[in-house]
């Protein structure tokens, strides 16, 4: 989560609709956050939290439990409805839709040397 970036709290323009560690100007940028970027998921998981009639850190796990690669999220709730939240994520199914969708927004470039090897594999011709 980000130590709270993806729960959604602090907005675009840099006010908060919530309190937190990232929400206090004292509190380091750690882990750094491209927060552009991650406004750009977040606004994603708002729409997926608004269908879903759930909130966004709830869809933020659920999402992460359903990579295929995750087979469990540490979470760090302060308060005993955080903790609940975030352990109705494990009950939230989300659709093919909101899967593509965050999947899309959230997407990192490639770095080198994967972005060379992507840019000629497919030139490639393995079976000679």
């Amino acid at each position: 989560m980000a130590s709270g970036f993806l729960a959604g709290k602090t907005n675009r323009d840099g006010t908060s609709n919530g309190s937190g560690r990232r929400t206090t100007a004292d509190y380091p940028d750690f882990p750094p956050v491209d927060r552009e970027r991650g406004h750009d998921v977040l606004d994603v998981l708002r729409a997926v939290a608004a269908r879903h009639e759930g909130s966004v850190p709830r869809v933020a796990l659920a999402w992460l439990l359903a990579q295929p690669a995750v087979t469990s999220v540490i979470v760090g709730a302060r308060r005993e409805d955080q903790l609940t939240d975030n352990i109705d994520a494990s009950g939230l199914a989300l659709t093919e839709q909101d899967l593509r969708e965050l999947d899309k927004v959230s997407v990192l470039a490639p770095s080198y040397p994967n972005w060379i090897q992507q840019l000629f594999a497919p030139a490639r011709d393995v079976n000679g």
